[in-house]
């Protein structure tokens, strides 16, 4: 597979206002969002074949995502705040097989997401807070498909979020919360290559916990650690039910730790490390990936605008895999591993003005 054309996209412009409405201090942000996702893609079996076989395996596929949203925080007390808004997606999708076939299509799809939100301050190492919130994910943007078809329908989510954060003893930020995401339309791997379904619906429910220590001359720590259960909870076939099957591609542990160092003339450096637990690549569960560790390295230095950073990703140069599939293609027809990178660098600038 050969991407002739992949990139995207995305403008946004918004308007923040405050302002008090009935002796409530109001902050109103509206704003409006384009995003263009594009991808050509021809399959061959190598370049050799190309040469002959490109227009027999050759698909264009162009996303545009129109949204508007609307976001009032209002300040009830000095302890209590709210968050209301809705933000409206029209995501329109042009698929075209470039060999002449007849599953070309145009889709359009749109939905309103309302949020509501809270934060109650019970002290500063103790704020309650709370949220629900609807979303959607595009078909570009769930999976990596170039053979889909017009009844492929975006993922619908509903978010339930319950926490407590604050600061403690002057030094430590910390931040613990509850989740449970119900997601409709699941855009999963069918077991072909790259071809994708929509698969009813699935649950996901868990608790996120994130620890920040400042400790002297400059030193500081985080500490992080998500556990979640991803499970379909309405998915049936002709061949039977994956209900109670976890979701493909998602693990059920992650930990992170960061140690880091900055300073006003020498600037800022880190180093991380980051596990992940085993991952399902089926719907059955009968194929995973092995859980692994990578320890990266990063500095970055600021003069007045300018941003200057270097970074040494898997600097032990550990080979391991976050996605996989059950079908290789035509050479390797039965499960594959995709390795992640190896021991990489990259430099990077960025000025603002």
């Amino acid at each position: 597979m050969e991407y002739d054309t992949l990139y995207t996209f995305t403008a946004e412009s918004n308007y923040q206002l405050d302002i008090d409405l009935f002796n409530k201090r109001n902050t109103f942000l509206a704003g409006v969002e384009y995003r263009r996702h594009h991808q050509r893609t021809t399959l061959h079996p190598n370049d050799f074949w190309a040469q002959f076989f490109w227009i027999l395996f050759d698909w264009d596929v162009e996303e545009d995502t129109w949204s508007m949203y609307l976001q009032d925080e209002i300040r009830v007390t000095d302890s209590l705040l709210f968050n209301i808004g809705a933000r409206f997606d029209i995501i329109s999708t042009d698929y075209d097989d470039r060999t002449g076939a007849t599953g070309n299509f145009d889709t359009t799809h749109h939905k309103w997401s309302p949020r509501i939100g809270f934060t109650y301050a019970f002290k500063p190492y103790a704020n309650l807070f709370g949220n629900y919130t609807e979303g959607v994910r595009t078909v570009m943007t769930s999976m990596n498909s170039f053979d889909f078809n017009k009844d492929l329908d975006p993922e619908r989510e509903k978010s339930y979020e319950l926490g407590i954060r604050g600061r403690l003893l002057g030094r430590m930020n910390y931040s613990i919360a509850g989740f449970y995401i119900k997601s409709k339309d699941k855009i999963i791997d069918t077991g072909g290559r790259f071809f994708t379904e929509n698969a009813g619906e699935a649950k996901s429910k868990g608790v996120e916990m994130a620890f920040h220590i400042d400790l002297p001359y400059g030193f500081y720590t985080a500490l992080d650690y998500t556990y979640q259960d991803a499970e379909f909870d309405d998915y049936d076939l002709p061949e039977g039910s994956y209900d109670d099957k976890n979701v493909p591609l998602v693990p059920e542990n992650l930990f992170g730790a960061n140690l880091g160092w900055q300073d006003t003339v020498y600037g800022r450096i880190d180093c991380s490390l980051h596990y992940s637990d085993t991952r399902y690549i089926d719907r059955a569960n009968d194929l995973e990936l092995d859980e692994f560790t990578v320890v990266n390295l990063k500095y970055s230095k600021k003069w007045k605008s300018l941003e200057f950073t270097l970074s040494a990703v898997n600097i032990f140069d550990k080979a391991y895999a976050e996605f996989g599939e059950t079908n290789g293609g035509a050479y390797v027809p039965g499960p594959v591993a995709y390795p992640a990178d190896g021991r990489s660098f990259y430099a990077h600038l960025r000025y603002k003005y």
